[in-house]
């Protein structure tokens, strides 16, 4: 997490920490990815009360993940249908 806070994350790249201040082997301090003013492709999720083996087996987890996986995918198929605008 500390490679990845201190990186600078492109624009096209779509990242997501979630995270739960009652995970006490990673917590949410430590999570939290810096976010740009209207950067729309840095998203920290807040989770209350999981505690961090929550995180491999809660469904309601396992949804957003999903949901944020879709997201990304979408976001990469539709930069990489756009028409090309180089010269």
């Amino acid at each position: 997490m500390k490679r990845l806070k201190e990186a600078s994350i492109p624009a096209h790249v779509y990242a997501v920490s979630l995270y739960s201040d009652a995970d006490h082997i990673c917590p949410g301090e430590i999570c939290k990815l810096d976010t740009k003013p209207g950067a729309t492709n840095i998203i920290n999720v807040p989770l209350e009360d999981k505690n961090h083996l929550d995180f491999m087996v809660d469904e309601d987890i396992y949804d957003i993940v999903r949901r944020h996986l879709e997201i990304g995918f979408s976001r990469a198929h539709e930069r990489e249908s756009a028409p090309d605008k180089t010269p």
